[in-house]
């Protein structure tokens, strides 16, 4: 499920954990997906150079954790293969 979460088109969220005070998260974005009539949350960090990683993954249960988020609207998105450096254009509206 979390390759199809990230090849979606699904509403990213630049995360700011003020918005979200009980909540010890510490991620940089937010993306909210819908899967098998669920919502799921993924939070990402950015470590360095195109490098990202996963803080956080669950379904929603009684916090909606985009509430206050401010959402970025998606404009391009490709997926590179690691294993032979092929490039998939998943969106484009530039």
């Amino acid at each position: 499920m979390l390759e199809k979460i990230l090849d979606s088109n699904d509403t990213v969220f630049k995360y700011n954990k003020k918005a979200n005070i009980f909540s010890l998260i510490d991620a940089d974005y937010l993306i909210k997906s819908k899967m098998e009539n669920r919502n799921l949350f993924l939070f990402l960090s950015y470590r360095t150079k195109d490098i990202y990683f996963c803080r956080s993954f669950f379904p929603e249960e009684k916090t909606d954790y985009t509430k206050n988020q401010a959402s970025w609207t998606l404009l391009y998105k490709k997926k590179i293969n690691l294993m032979d450096g092929k490039e998939t254009i998943l969106y484009n509206k530039m």
